[in-house]
């Protein structure tokens, strides 16, 4: 299945063969509608063409690889242009019909280049990067670097903020974990996953999470590093007791399954700090998507999480 995220591109990047370039596509600039916001990356591989991330969704990617065999064959960075706010872009031979404009920066880089250390490093503790546009110098840049498209000693500059890895936590390990983790791995999130039940730790049910290890009532070394939890062992007190070591942890969203009125009992019955956990639970977790199959709530579950960590409300697209 493909990947458009930023694990992805990084694994791609890494596995070039030594002394082969590839051409990096970042969208730098946007204006109006776009598919794409600024920051976002493609790699592409000119030799098998193959294209790692989404930069244009498909409006303008045959334009971009011509682009991209010129900077391949000159070794020097290019800025692509494409305005499709204008109602005749049809006679320039795209016809996107976005409304919007996008400036793609196009360099040449190798499974060395810097940028690649520097974009692990944002994925591991989130940073600023900042990029030459003329010639595709990087570097990390300061806390209060202004994001997007600057000048800087007469060069334009992209500086970009670089997110860490979301993270989710899971407990349990039953049959309707597994399709979370495998949408959670579409969304380029880690999984971690506990169970109480040390018969249940078979990491090779779950190739695509990061870990599965054994809850042993004490609260996980690698539980602090989630920015959500899902409660999923179907287990009453096995949950209250994981509900139990975790209730200090600044864990910004907890979802458990079941009723609400589980969730109160649970709340009532946890040690710890149950009012401060209070604030974060949420049960029944997910969005009222209808459906009662696995994969149908692992999408409801994961569509509230998202738009969590997004601050969205989950409301229509407006029209």
């Amino acid at each position: 299945m493909t990947r458009h995220g930023l694990s992805a591109l990084l694994t791609a990047l890494n596995n070039l063969p030594n002394a082969k370039t590839a051409i990096l596509a970042t969208v730098i600039d946007t204006e109006g509608s776009s598919y794409r916001k600024a920051g976002a990356r493609m790699l592409i591989d000119l030799d098998d063409h193959q294209l790692t991330g989404i930069v244009g969704g498909g409006c303008f990617d045959d334009d971009l690889l011509e682009h991209a065999r010129e900077v391949a064959n000159t070794g020097q960075c290019k800025v692509a242009f494409y305005d499709m706010r204008a109602d005749d872009d049809v006679l320039w031979g795209l016809g996107m019909g976005c409304n919007g404009a996008v400036r793609v920066l196009l360099q040449p880089v190798t499974s060395n280049h810097p940028l690649i250390a520097l974009l692990e490093q944002g994925q591991r503790r989130g940073g600023l990067i900042s990029t030459r546009v003329s010639d595709g110098h990087c570097w990390l840049a300061d806390a209060g670097q202004a994001q997007g498209l600057s000048q800087h000693d007469g060069q334009s500059v992209f500086t970009d903020a670089i997110t860490r890895q979301f993270c989710l936590g899971i407990f349990g390990t039953g049959s309707d974990v597994l399709p979370v983790v495998d949408l959670a791995d579409q969304l380029d999130w880690q999984t971690v996953l506990w169970d109480h039940r040390p018969g249940s730790v078979k990491p090779h049910r779950f190739p695509l999470a990061l870990s599965l290890s054994h809850f042993d009532g004490s609260a996980p070394a690698d539980a602090k590093d989630c920015q959500a939890v899902l409660v999923m062992s179907h287990n009453f007190d096995a949950d209250r007791r994981f509900l139990s070591a975790i209730a200090k942890l600044s864990i910004p969203f907890v979802g458990t399954l079941g009723p609400a009125s589980r969730r109160t009992r649970l709340l009532e019955e946890i040690d710890g700090s149950p009012d401060n956990l209070a604030k974060r639970i949420c049960g029944p977790v997910g969005l009222d998507l209808g459906g009662e199959l696995p994969e149908e709530i692992a999408l409801s579950v994961i569509s509230q999480i998202q738009a969590h960590r997004l601050g969205r409300g989950a409301a229509p697209l407006p029209q």
